[in-house]
C-alpha cells in the first residue's frame, strides 16, 4: 500500500458516524485536522478534503460547545498526549475551510480569540516562554515541548518570542524531552513514559545498540 493510502485509511479508521472518535480523550481531536490537512496538501485529494472538513466542523462544534471554558477562553482538558494543558490553535481548520470553498470567516475569528487568550493566559513574562497549564493554582511553568512548537509552527509566538522560546528550550543529551523537568511526585527512577523519559526513547529509536535497560530509566 502507498504510504498516502496508509495515511488516508489511518485517518479514515478513527472516525465513526462523522465524527473523529468520540472517547474520553478528546483533547488530541484536532491533532487530526493538522493531519488531514497536510494529507490534503500533500495528494490534492478534493474528495478527502471535504469529507476531512464537514467531520473537523462537526467535531469542533462538539469541543466548542462541551469544552469550552469562555471565562479564560481555553479549552480544558490535559495536554496533547502528554498528560496536562489548556487551548488548542485552530489555523489549520480556517485554511482547510479555505481551500474546500468553505467560509472560513467563523473560523478565523475563533482563531483570533483563541490566540488572545493563549498570550494573556499561558505567557510567562518571567520565563520568557509558555506554561504548560492552566490550573488551580495558576500558570504551571513546566516546558511542554508539544505545545511550545506548535504557538510557533501556527504563528502565536511571534518572531522574538519564537527565537526566545527556541533558544531557551532545555535539552537533554539526546534532544529535548516532552515535558521539563518531570513533577516532583516522580523520582528519576519512576518518570512518566511521556515525560523527561520521551528523550530516553527517541535515543532508543535511533541507536538500536543502546540496551533495554537504557530505555526503562
Amino acid at each position: 500500500m502507498r504510504t498516502s493510502e496508509c495515511a488516508k485509511h489511518t485517518l479514515q479508521k478513527i472516525c465513526t458516524d462523522g465524527l473523529i472518535a468520540q472517547d474520553d480523550q478528546w483533547w488530541d481531536q484536532i491533532i487530526w485536522v493538522i493531519g488531514a490537512r497536510h494529507h490534503h496538501l500533500v495528494t490534492g485529494d478534493a474528495e478527502f478534503a471535504a469529507d476531512a472538513f464537514r467531520i473537523g466542523a462537526a467535531s469542533l462544534d462538539i469541543l466548542r460547545r462541551d469544552r469550552f471554558d469562555s471565562r479564560s477562553g481555553l479549552y480544558r482538558g490535559p495536554a496533547l498526549t502528554q498528560d496536562g494543558s489548556a487551548g488548542y490553535p485552530e489555523p489549520p481548520y480556517q485554511l482547510l475551510a479555505a481551500e474546500v470553498g468553505a467560509d472560513p470567516e467563523p473560523y478565523a475569528a475563533q482563531r483570533a480569540e483563541l490566540v488572545a487568550a493563549i498570550n494573556d493566559h499561558l505567557w510567562s513574562d518571567k520565563l520568557g516562554t509558555y506554561g504548560y497549564f492552566l490550573g488551580p493554582d495558576g500558570l504551571d511553568l513546566h516546558q511542554e515541548t508539544a505545545g511550545l512548537a506548535l504557538v510557533i509552527e501556527f504563528g502565536i509566538a511571534e518572531a522574538e518570542r519564537a527565537a526566545g522560546i527556541v533558544g531557551g528550550t532545555h535539552r537533554e543529551p539526546f534532544g529535548v524531552v516532552n515535558v521539563w523537568p518531570h513533577f516532583a511526585r516522580f523520582s528519576p527512577p519512576t518518570r512518566p513514559r511521556r515525560s523527561v523519559r520521551a528523550q530516553v526513547r527517541c535515543r532508543r529509536h535511533h541507536d538500536p545498540a543502546d540496551r533495554a535497560d537504557d530505555v526503562r530509566r
